[in-house]
């Protein structure tokens, strides 16, 4: 299978590569015209040496050799991600996938980001003495994105799949149960990275699903399409496929949800691990460890993400995050405080609404707790 072709590249150049290379690649300013051939040679040298690269000078002092002439850029797209290589499809080539590392220095505009992520655009060198192995050397602009914030003590952003069109927000009926929660969190995400969100319940054979139904009914008055399938049964599967069709589109959702077993249905073979779902915790155990892409037959890619546990929203404040609601657009401009928050104050247009029926209390209850985890 192509996937185990994959890792078996990956797996050879674990062998390889020494061990000492270790030093974090630093990323440098693209937008200056700078002459290419002299930071090309410090990528050699880095590569040859296994030495980090000094930017106390930048490209002024860089040297320029005749070997340099050798040396070609090529460009294709990251099409998968694992343990710090990215395995990158050349331009125009539907096969011969490169295995590379980042190399000394990375031209990119994406500052307090994610360096590399599956779907970039990026310029590479070819190891002349390992044509499937190379150095990434360049990274283009993100058109659209799916990013989280990063976990843990770190606040940069994590960008788990750039220049994709959709989002699909994949959940289940149960086991594990849907969290109208997660999937709030996801709908601003996709606004906030320029992608069409998605929902697709999956093991509907488990609940009833007009019970589904009218509980995803909010999605649909928000033109948000929700579409519901059985990944046992087969049932709905035809019509996501159709949905999907010559569009790039992101699978995430949290893990045991069915993402994997959906893919494989629609790739038409096993391309993906899957797994059971934990009796002791009722959730999903990861199978993907990292995201990536696979063509599907009609038309299109889908880029499977890892199982995730939790969602935490990159570069949204209080104060916009009212904004992300568009069920509140016709009333927060009747709110007498003009910096409203919509949670406490008197004579709140919103409030209002809620009480009336108006506002959905579950979406609301998610704008609440948008609220109170930027306060923590």
């Amino acid at each position: 299978m192509w996937k185990n072709k994959l890792w078996n590249i990956s797996d050879t150049m674990k062998k390889t590569d020494s061990p000492k290379q270790k030093n974090k690649p630093r990323r440098v300013d693209d937008e200056s015209d700078s002459d290419e051939t002299k930071w090309m040679d410090e990528v050699r040298r880095h590569h040859e040496n296994k030495s980090a690269l000094s930017f106390k000078s930048e490209t002024k002092t860089f040297r320029k050799e005749d070997k340099i002439k050798h040396i070609t850029t090529e460009f294709g797209r990251v099409i998968a991600s694992e343990v710090r290589q990215w395995i990158v499809q050349p331009n125009g080539s539907t096969k011969g996938e490169i295995v590379c590392l980042a190399g000394g220095t990375v031209h990119s505009l994406h500052e307090d980001s994610s360096l590399i992520a599956v779907g970039d655009e990026v310029g590479f060198i070819r190891d002349t003495n390992h044509p499937r192995k190379g150095m990434i050397v360049s990274v283009g602009k993100r058109h659209t994105k799916l990013s989280r914030r990063s976990v843990g003590k770190n606040t940069s952003e994590q960008v788990l799949v750039s220049n994709a069109e959709q989002l699909l927000i994949v959940m289940a009926a149960a086991e594990p149960f849907y969290n109208r929660r997660l999937i709030d969190r996801y709908i601003i995400a996709a606004e906030k990275g320029d992608l069409t969100p998605i929902i697709c319940i999956n093991k509907i054979e488990l609940m009833p699903e007009k019970m589904l139904r009218d509980d995803m009914a909010i999605y649909k008055t928000l033109g948000i399409k929700t579409i519901f399938v059985s990944a046992e049964t087969g049932k709905g599967i035809p019509t996501l496929e159709r949905t999907l069709r010559g569009k790039i589109t992101v699978f995430s959702g949290p893990s045991g949800v069915g993402k994997s077993t959906i893919a494989n249905l629609l790739l038409g073979e096993e391309m993906q691990e899957t797994g059971e779902v934990s009796q002791r915790t009722w959730k999903g155990r990861h199978i993907t460890t990292s995201a990536i892409m696979y063509p599907l037959v009609k038309g299109g890619f889908i880029a499977d993400t890892p199982g995730l546990r939790e969602f935490g929203l990159w570069d949204v404040n209080k104060e916009e995050a009212q904004f992300f609601f568009h069920e509140f657009d016709p009333y927060f401009p009747l709110c007498k405080y003009k910096w409203c928050s919509h949670t406490h104050e008197p004579g709140c247009a919103v409030i209002e609404a809620l009480n009336k029926g108006e506002i959905d209390s579950e979406r609301y209850q998610s704008y609440v707790n948008i609220l109170e985890s930027k306060e923590r």
